[in-house]
């Protein structure tokens, strides 16, 4: 009788397997080290050295340099041939054009609005200029009897409109000017129909950050609004509260004119905002 002796492989599933646990983990370490480089750059401290790099995150120099090299093949950072130090480079703007350009003004700005509207009772709107006039672009009617009504599409002379005036109160001179020159026609008797009178009120909406509308388009409406920058530092649009004149009035108005502007600043700041209000 032949005996076959049963010949005895080593079983390497489990040392392949720890091995590829291993390499996922360096991998990811690595990953974590190269956010963490990157993160290091901000506006206080935006150049680095590889050295003070490896010592300002605890890392060797030899792995800081393995990252920076790595990152400028890509031009997310770049080195000055002068003083060898590190910048962030044009590859980041790539990047945050990309982000910024998905975050539509309307999309960000809807559950803010949606608070705003349930915080002040008053109708809420979120307006853009469009040459000498204040469009509607998004818009929540009040709960209450007795409201403004207004529609998506809705257009208004900028300056004789809340959002209108919140948004040239920040906007170069030219677009000012453009707007007066095109006539500061009179709707009601309070409608601002001088140079003077106008530079003068949005002095006063540059200075309060919001801008006031005692019934200068529509009798009776009272209307308050904020202006919104993005990341560039640009008015991008307007957060508006209306309603009937006899109830935004007094404190009721200066309630609505800050509920306004706190809810601009948080729609600014996730647009990239980094100052709200901007220096002016």
């Amino acid at each position: 009788m032949v005996v076959r002796e049963r010949l005895s492989m080593p079983d390497l599933s489990e040392d392949l397997s720890a091995e590829a646990a291993q390499s996922s983990g360096r991998l990811t370490q690595t990953v974590k080290y190269a956010f963490d480089v990157l993160w290091a750059f901000t506006t206080e401290s935006p150049t680095w050295g590889v050295n003070e790099l490896g010592r300002h995150l605890g890392l060797h120099k030899s792995t800081v340099s393995r990252l920076l090299a790595t990152m400028e093949e890509r031009r997310l950072v770049q080195k000055d041939p002068v003083t060898d130090k590190y910048r962030l480079g044009l590859g980041i703007l790539e990047l945050a054009g990309v982000a910024l350009g998905q975050m539509d003004l309307r999309q960000v700005a809807a559950p803010l609005l949606r608070q705003l509207s349930i915080a002040t009772r008053e109708t809420v709107s979120l307006a853009i200029l469009d040459g000498t006039q204040v469009v509607l672009i998004e818009h929540l009617p009040s709960p209450e009897p007795i409201k403004y009504l207004g529609g998506i599409g809705h257009r208004t002379p900028a300056y004789c409109s809340s959002g209108g005036k919140a948004m040239l109160a920040f906007s170069p001179p030219n677009v000012v000017e453009l707007v007066i020159a095109s006539g500061l026609e009179r709707y009601t008797p309070t409608t601002l129909t001088t140079r003077d009178a106008f530079l003068q009120d949005l002095k006063r909406t540059r200075r309060r950050r919001y801008s006031i509308n005692n019934g200068e388009y529509t009798d009776s409406l009272a209307a308050t609004a904020a202006p919104i920058w993005d990341n560039a530092g640009n008015v991008v649009g307007a957060v508006a509260v209306a309603g009937p004149a006899y109830r935004l009035a007094g404190s009721a108005l200066r309630r609505s004119a800050e509920a306004a502007r706190e809810t601009a600043a948080a729609i600014s700041r996730q647009l990239g905002a980094r100052d709200y209000p901007p220096r002016v």
